[in-house]
């Protein structure tokens, strides 16, 4: 009546149904309240736990041992999440909290274990709970089962092992996460564990278990509400909880032994309380042909013990060459030799503590630990699959923890790894060990870390020697997130799955990976950084002398996918600029974390990179056009250079209203890197592509933009180009020469730019026709008058045809505008007119013509007419004195100026008659000598006897001659008459006229001929004299006048007529020398002002006479001596003019 049970399927599935039962009590609690039958007294009494009551929650389980009056419950608070352990005295009632309560409140999970069952051994000392978790998961209830067990005496607690396992909600509908342990050989998937008891005395436990494999679909079956007759909602399992010790102890050999499994020993089948002990055995040359093939351990959860034994030359197909542990417990390896064993995987030792199940539609993984301890121990020269997953000498997987000190590793070989191998959850430690001269295939020649936890480095390790073939010559660190390809949480914490801050020395030295990065360390994944950058200067860490293919002591797997500019290594935020048509220069690589260039001694980088240039769509509107698309492969040295894989790049436009061109801005290359395998890729990673902008550079010179095939064409030599980017190749004008680029006019040429497009000549200097051609101006040039022919006058083209000046359509029309060459001259051709011997070409000024826009000068008018009636300038030649033009406009020696009538005054060159005649030595003493004499002594004569003579001497009778009478007698003309002669003349009123020279009627005696008038003789005298002068200055002309080149005794008559006909003094080459050298200039204002000034000091007498006449004498011509002195100042300014007027009159014409 005080507990009411419906059934026993509600006793067992109610929460807190719990019964126990001793020699005297039998004890039942349902949460509520405890009842306790006492068979001695058989009576009911409720029990009550002082400390408990008033408080929100029960009693969730009960038990007592068989013989003791000691009742211990479990009870559940409504405020906490685990249970709690409460001991009560049934004889004495009182309620008290054992010690090790608190510690199984700080041990269990504080989210939620509480106790489902308990039951405590028979002897009392054991008190074994099951345990259950539960939480409202995202798709149903999450469950946790367990068992442990608590020593009463110790108060320690210790966990029972039941092989479970841990399954996920997406693989298991409606659980998320549950349990799996195994007694049986069968794996089960349980809900529920209830201890019902001990069976074969405390051996073994009772369990009732309540199966998932019962569930379809993720629903629970009808046996919840109601249990028809074949469905049993529990299951019974016997669980041992004791078994045997095994010793192995002696020199036992096992040696030549074959099996599937463990091919000398094989342990299975024991739980955690098992010991097995094998020692100073020799398992040698032994098979299987699966696992262990010297020794294996497959559910054993006790302890073996490996000292001083030597598994050498075992050999298994699959794992565990010498040793392969699978579930199991804890392994001690001490004082061991494990050598020239061969596996697949764990050439030496393998060990696992995971399996894969499959159990419905629900795949799970079993859950456990082992525990290994390896120390004092020589691994040398065991040797692992070189093929694809094949692992190193020491290879442990799943949720193991390994700790291995003072062992050493030497000369072991595998795939990835050569002396150990980590995987899944393993937790290694290496402490005083040293790995030399391991192998692996593939990555990692001491060690291969593929594991969640570091590997943690104690004491003094070394890492000396190892080989990779491909990555990490020492380490490889496979912290791969298989999620996103990037490097897992524990590697930023621990770089390369290394924890070193508890070790002394870290040395990895020597160590080689040879077609891969990381001599001494490599990490196989992406986004390493941080703490990962500084491991190699880490102070306890010594990483050196490392070799490897890139990244000689450090390096990771390809990070990034860059361009390499000028050498360095540029993010995508560099930009290119490139010409149209121009390749694609850009190089690409891949970089490792540290920046190392990732490369691979087996050949080039297993990539394919596809360049793309794209016109990115405006934003919003679509995808980008491509314009141009190209492939590339990498090459030894890990570049991708584009270059080599040519492709041109294409640069749209549109043309404007205005013809002009507008290119396409903002272009963008796309570089994408496609893996042909996974040897960089680690999960099939793929790089992002490198987008780089592209900047469009104009057409390079001697180029032009093909709106036809959008790139730049190179113009051939003889074209030109105005405006790259705007304008085509334009066809070399005849005038000028080309190299593709630019147009070079003929120097004598001018050409303009016409339309923005092409050249057309506009001008050519003078010797040139211009040709224009109106329907090409390929045809364009400024052609030269031929030999025998020339032209002054520059050429110039205008728009209106009647102000172009030498100017044709055609170049066979352009020698009909040249000149002929004039006589006395050779015409080169052109403009050159070149004078022959003895003739002067004469400087051309030109003059400005209406049709030009040039001045054109030129000394002399000529009225020749030129095409279309416009004015050409000619040549004039003029013929030199003998000897002075040599030709081509050419002087001889000593000779300058026009004509080359000039003498060279500088080089002391001087007049002499029709030549110059240069002046040898210095003359300036003689010439002050001779200034002197002259001033003194020759003058002063000269001007007496021709001016102050008459003044000086006595009057002469006016009657005796008159004046004309007077000149004659002077030059001997008549002779004067005695005094006795009968001459009845008078001097008349004083005029000297010839009426009254001679009285009438009387004869004077002229030339011993006696005539009547004096006049009848003087003036025909005197045209003879004129006569004979002017004979000898003709004769002087032809010298200097006629382009003869005379024989010289003629040429010296000439000469000398000259010097009779006119007197010229500074013509003599002394009298020169003597005065110096005389310019043209000065030598024409002596000639012209000298006789001015010499007749003006000759009148000086007649003036004094008629001065003293004025005023002595009563009128000007009233002195005494006026007839006297006025007669011989005409007589000598007749001389004197008589004298020099041939010589400035030649003078003045030769300028």
């Amino acid at each position: 009546d005080i507990l009411r049970f419906s059934k026993m399927g509600e006793a067992l599935l109610s929460n807190g149904l719990s019964t126990t039962v001793t020699n005297r009590w039998i004890i039942a609690s349902n949460y509520d309240q405890i009842v306790a039958w006492d068979m001695l007294s058989s009576s009911f009494s409720r029990i009550s736990c002082g400390p408990l009551e008033g408080l929100q929650g029960g009693t969730v389980a009960v038990a007592a041992t068989d013989h003791g009056d000691v009742l211990y419950l479990a009870y559940k608070r409504l405020s906490r999440k685990n249970s709690e352990f409460w001991r009560y005295d049934l004889l004495t009632q009182e309620c008290s909290q054992p010690e090790w309560s608190q510690q199984w409140e700080q041990k269990t999970d504080p989210q939620g274990w509480y106790a489902r069952s308990m039951v405590i051994d028979p002897e009392g000392v054991f008190l074994y709970v099951s345990r259950r978790w539960e939480k409202l998961g995202r798709t149903g209830r999450m469950e946790r089962h367990s068992i442990s067990m608590v020593n009463l005496q110790s108060g320690s607690i210790e966990d029972v092992r039941l092989h479970g396992t841990q399954v996920d909600d997406d693989v298991c509908p409606g659980v998320e996460r549950s349990d799996v342990w195994k007694n049986t050989g069968q794996p089960i998937l349980v809900d529920d564990i209830l201890i019902m008891g001990f069976v074969e005395g405390s051996s073994a436990l009772w369990l009732a278990t309540q199966p998932k494999s019962m569930w379809k679909s993720g629903q629970r079956p009808p046996c919840q509400t109601g249990y028809p007759s074949d469905c049993s909602p529990y299951e019974w399992e016997l669980f041992r909880l004791r078994a045997p010790k095994v010793s192995i102890v002696g020199n036992n050999i096992f040696r030549g032994n074959l099996a599937e499994n463990g091919g000398a020993l094989s342990l299975s089948g024991l739980s955690n309380l098992a010991e097995v002990v094998v020692q100073d055995a020799m398992i040698k040359s032994n098979s299987a042909s699966m696992q262990g093939g010297g020794v294996q351990l497959d559910d054993v959860y006790g302890r073996v013990d490996f000292n001083s034994c030597s598994l050498t030359s075992n050999e298994a197909s699959l794992a565990g060459g010498a040793l392969g542990a699978f579930r199991f417990g804890y392994l001690t390896v001490s004082n061991c030799t494990v050598s020239l064993n061969t596996a697949f995987e764990g050439a030496a030792m393998h060990f696992h503590s995971r399996d894969d199940f499959l159990l419905t539609s629900c795949s799970f993984t079993e859950v456990g630990s082992g525990t290994v301890e390896m120390r004092h121990t020589w691994v040398t020269k065991n040797l692992g699959s070189a093929r694809q997953g094949g692992t190193g000498a020491l290879t442990a997987k799943g949720n193991v923890l390994v700790a291995v000190l003072a062992t050493e590793f030497e000369g072991n070989e595998g795939s990835f790894g050569g002396s150990i191998t980590v995987k899944d959850d393993v937790r290694l430690s290496l402490e005083s060990c040293s790995i030399t001269n391991s192998k692996a295939s593939d990555c990692g020649g001491a060690a291969a870390l593929n594991n969640s936890a570091p590997l943690v480095l104690k004491g003094t390790v070394r890492m000396n020697s190892n080989e990779a073939g491909n990555h990490g010559g020492a380490i490889c660190a496979h912290a791969l997130d298989a999620s996103t390809g990037l490097c897992n949480a524990a590697f930023h914490t621990h770089p390369f799955m290394l924890d070193h801050s508890q070790a002394d020395l870290v040395e990895i030295t020597r160590n080689e990976a040879k077609s891969g990065g990381g001599g001494g360390m490599y990490a196989r994944c992406r986004g390493a950084g941080g703490a990962t950058l500084d491991v190699a200067s880490a102070p306890s860490v010594n990483l050196a002398d490392n070799t490897a293919t890139y990244g000689s002591n450090i390096a990771t797997s390809a990070q990034t996918f860059s361009l390499v500019l000028d050498n360095a290594p540029s993010g995508q935020s560099a930009s290119l600029s490139l010409h149209p048509g121009q390749f694609l220069t850009t190089k690409l690589n891949f970089l490792d974390a540290f920046g190392n260039r990732v490369l691979t001694a087996s050949g080039p980088l297993p990539y394919t990179v596809e360049a793309s240039l794209r016109r990115p769509a405006p934003s919003g509107t679509g995808a980008s056009t491509l314009i141009s698309q190209s492939f590339a492969a990498f090459d030894e040295q890990g570049v991708c250079d584009v270059e080599r894989y040519p492709t041109s790049v294409k640069w749209p436009f549109v043309e404007l209203p205005s013809g002009e061109r507008s290119f396409a801005s903002g272009l963008e290359v796309s570089y994408t890197a496609f893996e042909r395998d996974a040897t960089l890729s680690e999960s099939g990673w793929i790089p992002s592509p490198v987008v780089v902008p592209v900047h469009r550079l104009p057409c390079r010179p001697g180029q032009a933009f093909s709106p036809a095939t959008l790139i730049c064409l190179t113009c051939h030599p003889g074209q030109y180009v105005l405006s790259p980017d705007q304008t085509d190749c334009v066809d070399c004008p005849a005038g000028g020469s080309c190299d593709g680029d630019r147009f070079t006019a003929a120097p004598f040429s001018t050409f303009e730019v016409e339309d923005g497009s092409h050249y057309r000549v506009v001008a050519c200097d003078p010797g040139y026709v211009l040709v224009r051609s109106s329907s090409n101006p390929a045809f364009d040039q400024c052609v030269e008058c031929p030999i025998t022919t020339y032209s002054l006058s520059p050429a110039r083209w205008s728009p209106n045809a009647s102000l172009s000046v030498q100017a044709v359509e055609n170049a066979i029309d352009a020698v009909g505008l040249c000149l002929d060459c004039p006589i006395g001259a050779i015409c080169p051709g052109g403009a050159k007119v070149q004078p022959l011997p003895g003739y002067w070409r004469e400087e051309v000024t030109r003059r400005v013509l209406p049709s030009e826009e040039a001045v054109v000068l030129h000394r002399r008018n000529s009225n020749e007419s030129g095409v279309g009636g416009k004015q050409q300038s000619k040549v004039k030649l003029w013929p030199c004195s003998p000897g002075a033009c040599l030709g081509n406009s050419t002087c001889a020696i000593g000779h300058q100026g026009p004509l080359c009538s000039q003498c060279n005054a500088e080089d002391k060159w001087v007049k002499s008659g029709t030549g110059c005649y240069q002046c040898v030595g210095d003359m300036s003493a003689l010439r002050l000598a001779v200034i002197i004499i002259f001033c003194c002594l020759i003058f002063p004569l000269a001007w007496y006897f021709a001016a102050w003579q008459p003044y000086t001497s006595e009057v002469k009778p006016p009657s005796s001659q008159h004046l004309l009478d007077r000149v004659a007698t002077w030059f001997g003309i008549v002779k004067k008459p005695s005094s006795d002669e009968d001459l009845d003349g008078q001097e008349g009123d004083g005029h000297d006229s010839a009426d009254s020279t001679v009285s009438t009627g009387q004869e004077i005696l002229c030339c011993g001929i006696r005539v009547r008038k004096l006049k009848s003789v003087i003036w025909p005298v005197s045209g003879y004299r004129n006569i004979v002068i002017s004979f000898y200055q003709i004769l002087s002309s032809f010298l200097g006048g006629h382009s003869i080149k005379w024989g010289r005794p003629l040429a010296q008559t000439m000469q000398a007529a000259g010097l009779i006909s006119r007197i010229d003094v500074f013509a003599i080459p002394a009298v020169s020398c003597l005065s110096g050298t005389l310019n043209y200039s000065q030598t024409l204002q002596l000639s012209t002002l000298g006789p001015i000034v010499l007749v003006a000091v000759c009148a000086i007498p007649s003036v004094i006479v008629k001065i003293l006449g004025f005023a002595k004498h009563g009128g000007w011509t009233k002195h005494p001596k006026h007839a006297q002195v006025t007669l011989r100042l005409l007589t000598s300014t007749k001389t004197i003019l008589f004298i020099v007027y041939p010589t400035v009159s030649m003078t003045c014409l030769n300028g």
